[in-house]
């Protein structure tokens, strides 16, 4: 929904602009921004409510999946998660808990069929030197 209203409130925006309504472009453009704001927090609330869904015991888990999500929320997850297994690990080593099992999916249900949250999980784990 707030996706439809922001295309619409920039399109308003771009047209009042055309017409050298420059306050009432303005106006909409701002609508727009209000809407892009709310869809992420939707989106983002949504993300959460994926993951815990699958994830229900997500801080014990030696799994997480990231089906479901968007890249951009599957990296930050998976990234918030590693952050808090190795502050636990140097206050209480255990060795099962040291891997961590990542599922990501095909790529089945992604626009070309490409598994984008793979792509981005391997690239994140390299940069930040995981194996």
């Amino acid at each position: 929904m707030h996706y439809r209203l922001r295309l619409e409130c920039f399109e308003k925006a771009r047209d009042a602009y055309r017409q050298h309504m420059m306050g009432v472009a303005a106006f909409y453009s701002q609508q727009g921004h209000v809407h892009t704001q709310k869809m992420k927090a939707a989106n983002e609330a949504a993300g959460q409510k994926i993951l815990q869904h699958r994830n229900p015991h997500l801080s014990q888990a030696r799994c997480v999946d990231l089906h479901g999500l968007h890249v951009a929320e599957a990296v930050h997850t998976l990234e918030q998660l590693l952050t808090d297994r190795e502050r636990a690990l140097r206050y209480q080593p255990d060795k099962r808990r040291r891997h961590l099992l990542v599922m990501t999916g095909k790529g089945n249900h992604s626009h070309g069929g490409v598994a984008r949250i793979r792509l981005a999980v391997f690239d994140y784990l390299k940069k930040n030197n995981y194996r």
